[in-house]
């Protein structure tokens, strides 16, 4: 009997926390188009949004003071290192910024995937960002589909579970 209690309460664990990592993400009401943005990395190049449609995009909305983005960033490198042979981008769009302001943060909060400049908050406007830090999930039209306000723990699989089935095209509850 005991073995059979704790076969049940180790199940019940694992599940209530699976589905607790899956709500870390909520759908994004109407899931709308987001506008096609022009946001330019360090070196001053531009990227527009448009440019990742077919791929599923993993936007990360951060400022370089705030203490839950940094505290969320070594996570978003871990789940990079997951998704980054798929289908999938992940960005990190600083907001706000100056691009030597997010030089000198990166030297204590290394990123291992793009980091974007919005140094007018153009995103923060045009986009369902409410705070930092905001993730955005965009399927491969291009809407968002899913958000994350606040910090979360990216190395967890359950997080990413509707990153990878908007990869492979799958409907998602």
């Amino acid at each position: 009997m005991r073995v059979f209690r704790t076969i049940l309460a180790l199940f019940l664990t694992l599940t209530i926390s699976s589905a607790w990592a899956e709500r870390k993400l909520e759908k994004v009401p109407g899931q709308p188009l987001v506008r096609d943005l022009t946001f330019v990395d360090l070196d001053g190049n531009p990227h527009k949004i448009s440019e990742y449609r077919g791929k599923v995009v993993i936007v990360n909305y951060f400022e370089t003071w705030c203490g839950p983005c940094q505290e969320e960033m070594p996570s978003l490198n871990e789940a990079w290192k997951k998704v980054k042979d798929g289908d999938v981008v992940m960005l990190a769009i600083s907001a706000k910024e100056k691009p030597e302001t997010v030089r000198e943060a990166l030297k204590t909060m290394p990123i291992d995937f793009t980091v974007l400049l919005d140094e007018t908050g153009q995103a923060f406007n045009e986009w369902p960002i409410i705070a930092v830090p905001t993730t955005l999930v965009l399927d491969k039209q291009g809407r968002a589909t899913y958000r994350a306000v606040g910090k979360r723990d990216w190395s967890d699989n359950a997080i990413l579970r509707p990153v990878y089935q908007l990869e492979l095209g799958k409907l998602v509850d």
